[in-house]
């Protein structure tokens, strides 16, 4: 099915991770190819190229800058290794956003007791 959140222990999180950021390059190698190989597939992907970006916007974590990390009782983000200054930029955006809105204390509040 479609979803909007996976939530794992870190090692299988960050082998999914690691797996989605290399299909993602391995879809952005292969448009480049076929854009340099042939006219026509160049046109196609011409003509896909506004929702391209729009996909690329979607999918930089550069833009997102990171992701809560759960089971603290305060805020924790996860900002990515490679992360630039817009990077941790919009990562404090995150951490503000997150205790601007209690997430940790929304959270603990919808844990129902063992």
């Amino acid at each position: 099915g479609t979803v909007d959140v996976i939530v794992t222990e870190g090692f299988l999180g960050n082998v999914v991770l690691k797996m989605l950021e290399g299909v993602s390059e391995v879809v952005v190698d292969l448009a480049r190819d076929a854009y340099a190989r042939k006219f026509l597939y160049r046109m196609g992907l011409t003509m896909l190229s506004q929702g391209i970006r729009q996909l690329r916007t979607m999918t930089d974590w550069k833009q997102y800058g990171g992701a809560p990390v759960l089971g603290f009782d305060r805020v924790v983000i996860k900002a990515h290794g490679r992360s630039n200054a817009r990077a941790i930029r919009n990562a404090i955006k995150v951490a503000a956003k997150a205790v601007d809105r209690d997430l940790t204390g929304q959270i603990r509040a919808g844990m129902v007791p063992a």
